[in-house]
């Protein structure tokens, strides 16, 4: 990702080699995922899961979360970033395998600073589901304000159950992470002593 690569090219036939081109050079995309940050720990009382929690986190759509039985809904899920960063949107991919069984329709989201005192952000939203193109797309949530944790709590989906093929946070582009309690912008650090 975001790296530069330099080409020549030169044509072959049956009277031998051309002479190399002039150098070409294009610069790959940026990583997609650099603004999700990666989580310290999730936390979720919804019982047993058939797709690890991990998978949900991965960067890798070809993998899932998703509960084992129907009881998921209503369960909170919290995710501790470790940091407090500066929020951009929360994106939930369904998983993509066509099943549809445990995409979300409703999602309740919700956002601490210190996993008290929690903002909402999105109480619920009717998102489209099922075995179509549409159901598969990812849904997003604009969020605002800074937060060290998530809470996702799945009000409604296909057959009761909670799957994801991504729970992405997304941070605005150019931030970092910073400890609670501290300013988001240096020198201004908790535990710094000057």
């Amino acid at each position: 990702y975001n790296s530069t690569h330099t080409y020549q090219v030169r044509a072959r036939n049956a009277e031998g080699f051309s002479e190399w081109s002039e150098e070409l050079s294009t610069a790959s995309l940026q990583d997609p995922w650099r603004n999700v940050p990666t989580p310290t720990s999730v936390s979720w009382n919804g019982g047993d899961t058939w797709g690890a929690i991990e998978n949900g986190f991965d960067h890798d759509l070809n993998t899932m979360f998703h509960s084992s039985d129907n009881t998921a809904l209503g369960q909170p899920m919290v995710i501790d970033y470790g940091q407090a960063y500066q929020l951009d949107k929360f994106v939930y991919t369904p998983r993509q395998d066509n099943g549809g069984n445990g995409n979300v329709v409703s999602l309740k989201v919700e956002t601490s600073l210190d996993g008290v005192n929690w903002v909402v952000q999105q109480e619920s939203s009717e998102w489209k589901t099922g075995n179509n193109a549409d159901g598969l797309a990812s849904k997003t949530v604009e969020l605002t304000g800074f937060a060290r944790y998530v809470r996702l709590t799945a009000l409604s989906s296909s057959g009761g159950f909670f799957s994801a093929g991504e729970l992405a946070l997304y941070k605005v582009d150019g931030t970092s992470g910073f400890e609670v309690g501290s300013l988001p912008s240096a020198p201004y650090t908790v535990g710094t002593e000057d």
